[in-house]
């Protein structure tokens, strides 16, 4: 009598598996589940970095909001108001409390731009803004017939002014890194 070889050799013929799988049986049962798994691994991995960048987005879209719009709307406002004070100091407005409100204007739109400011940063601008409003005081004080030469003076010092501010209060504003 001859031992079976296999434990299937016992089984009768009908109930035995087939032990030669053909290549389509190989593939249904081995590379369709792995390619799905695949598939859903690259799936979950896909949407887990769409949701990061979106989430990404959504927080300098808040930050936008809640930093850097208010710095540039007050930044244009401040230079805005530095050139309506220089312009009324310049022409010499007949209603003296003109002068007083544009003063009083521009250190508003300052302190909305203060709380972006280092301490440094506040007590320089601070002080150069002060400087500022005092030469246009005086200008406004100033013979309302003015030769060229100190017509030409004037505008100097209003460039001078302006280009210290956009200087120094953008970089403190924008960049933070100010160059003396």
């Amino acid at each position: 009598m001859r031992f079976p070889s296999r434990f299937t050799d016992i089984l009768p013929k009908r109930h035995r598996p087939k032990l030669n799988k053909s290549k389509e049986s190989r593939i249904k049962g081995l590379y369709i589940p792995l390619a799905s798994l695949v598939v859903a691994l690259i799936t979950v991995v896909g949407s887990l970095y769409a949701q990061y960048r979106a989430n990404k987005l959504q927080a300098q879209l808040k930050e936008y909001e809640l930093s850097f719009k208010p710095k540039q709307e007050g930044y244009a406002e401040f230079m805005r108001l530095l050139l309506e004070l220089f312009d009324t100091a310049a022409t010499h407005h007949p209603d003296p409390r003109k002068i007083t409100s544009d003063v009083a204007h521009l250190h508003n739109s300052y302190f909305s731009l203060e709380p972006f400011l280092n301490s440094e940063e506040r007590i320089d601008i601070w002080n150069k803004l002060q400087e500022y409003a005092s030469a246009c005081y005086d200008l406004y004080k100033a013979p309302i017939t003015m030769t060229d030469v100190d017509r030409a003076k004037a505008s100097d010092m209003y460039l001078t002014y302006q280009h210290y501010f956009r200087e120094h209060l953008f970089n403190a504003l924008f960049t933070n890194t100010v160059t003396y």
